[in-house]
């Protein structure tokens, strides 16, 4: 990965007496695929506003490319943006639209259009008016109008929100390819951490207006890897029996009753044998994965802003 091309710095909204978000500091490599999860109202439009210019914070700063964006304008052009819904002109071909938008970026070459349609999979299809696209079309029709003047960083807010699962397939095939082919950073923000895991290299999750966790997929995970869950009243003692008769260390205690085992979750009749051998009465053992959710709600579940 390259250098930062997105910092935040203590970024802070306020709506009157709502606190929008509050204190965020996320760092984006050139080359990411930034996934920015978070429940619906957790803050994560309001987030990509301030980035694109479409809003301007209460507090702190916005740093693209390493300059701040506030003394510097012109660092805006360099950004796609696609939130919440395209502004699309149904009576119009995909292939009008986008050519609106070259006219006021003051291109106008027919070429460069095509290639736009054919990169977001639509070259089949402009010829359409946009009215009778399917819904997943119309997000490839405002992705490829946030791909109008070659943006280093392109954000996308729920693109994925209300698509058919083949649809869903399509918009993620096609964002990869833009960032691996064409080198394209994007931040692309769901409530559904499940599918963004299939595509994001990076997550900052947000809930209420907060930055809860940031995590790179490899860590994330881990976090949710298979494991075998024990549970007994003797920790210390059990602990002792996995480490010191089966040589298994990698293993987390979770709490005075349970035990979280990393390796041999194939030999869990074994090591339930071993640990009653010794004494130890086992309450429960079995093997686990916490789910991509699960592990969302653990973070964000009851959690209250002070």
């Amino acid at each position: 990965m390259g250098e930062y091309i997105l910092k935040t710095e203590n970024l802070t909204k306020v709506y009157g007496t709502t606190r929008a978000l509050s204190r965020i500091n996320i760092e984006v490599k050139q080359g990411e695929i930034y996934g920015l999860i978070g429940q619906n109202g957790a803050g994560k439009t309001t987030l990509l506003k301030m980035i694109s210019g479409l809003g301007f914070p209460t507090e702190g700063a916005v740093y693209l490319f390493g300059e701040n964006a506030s003394t510097n304008g012109s660092l805006l052009e360099r950004i796609g943006v696609l939130i919440e819904v395209p502004g699309l002109y149904p009576d119009l071909r995909p292939y009008d639209n986008l050519k609106l938008k070259y006219i006021a970026y003051g291109m106008n070459t027919k070429e460069y259009t095509q290639s736009i349609l054919e990169q977001v999979g639509l070259a089949g299809v402009e010829k359409k008016k946009v009215k009778k696209l399917s819904l997943g079309m119309k997000q490839r029709l405002g992705i490829a109008l946030a791909l109008i003047g070659e943006p280093d960083l392109l954000l996308l807010d729920e693109p994925i929100n209300g698509l058919d699962p083949q649809g869903i397939i399509e918009i993620r095939d096609m964002l990869l390819k833009l960032n691996k082919e064409k080198g394209v950073t994007i931040i692309i923000s769901s409530h559904i951490l499940e599918e963004l895991s299939k595509i994001a290299t990076r997550f900052g999750i947000i809930h209420e207006g907060e930055l809860v966790e940031e995590i790179n997929k490899e860590e994330l995970l881990e976090k949710t890897k298979d494991r075998l869950e024990i549970t007994t009243n003797d920790i210390e003692r059990a602990v002792a029996v996995l480490e010191d008769n089966l040589n298994i260390h990698n293993l987390q205690v979770i709490d005075n009753n349970t035990i979280y085992v990393y390796e041999r979750l194939e030999e869990s009749g074994d090591i339930n044998n071993e640990l009653l051998k010794c004494g130890i009465k086992v309450n429960s053992l079995s093997v686990n994965r916490e789910s991509l959710e699960e592990y969302f709600i653990s973070l964000t579940g009851g959690r209250k802003r002070v």
